[in-house]
């Protein structure tokens, strides 16, 4: 995993440019708000959707900058890990707006995106490989990664 942090597998890409920045504000957004509500409830489950967002963000940025569909790939594994997330967190945040919050049904939805964004990182059975495009890497599926 070290080594997707070389400075020498990226190339600068502007198309990546609005993904940071909104990964840069919407983590301040999940972070002033969660402050502004003294981290209750509602407010840190606000903070897990700011951050499942921002995994996905960074994810698909890097996949944009790499220079190797191999490193694109593994970017946009990590991609995916934090789409499987955002589900689960925007769920948890209604029912904690609501004043409902059900942990048990909430704790298995997380299992279940942890499992789903783990098979994701580690197998081939979603995402085959990457093609180049103008604006950078972007993720294939094929008949294998169909269920």
């Amino acid at each position: 995993m070290l080594e997707l942090l070389h400075i020498a597998l990226y190339q600068w890409n502007p198309h990546a440019a609005p993904l940071f920045l909104c990964a840069a504000l919407m983590i301040g957004l999940g972070i002033f708000t969660s402050w502004r509500t003294s981290f209750n409830l509602v407010g840190r489950r606000f903070l897990y959707i700011a951050c499942a967002v921002i995994v996905w963000l960074i994810g698909t940025a890097m996949g944009y900058l790499s220079r190797t569909p191999e490193i694109a790939v593994m970017w946009f594994r990590i991609d995916n890990f934090g789409v499987a997330f955002i589900s689960p967190t925007v769920y948890a945040f209604s029912l904690a707006i609501l004043g409902r919050p059900k942990t048990r049904r909430t704790a298995m939805l997380f299992l279940l995106a942890t499992v789903m964004g783990l098979w994701t990182i580690r197998t081939n059975h979603i995402m085959v490989t990457a093609i180049r495009h103008s604006w950078g890497y972007y993720p294939t599926r094929d008949i294998r990664s169909l269920p």
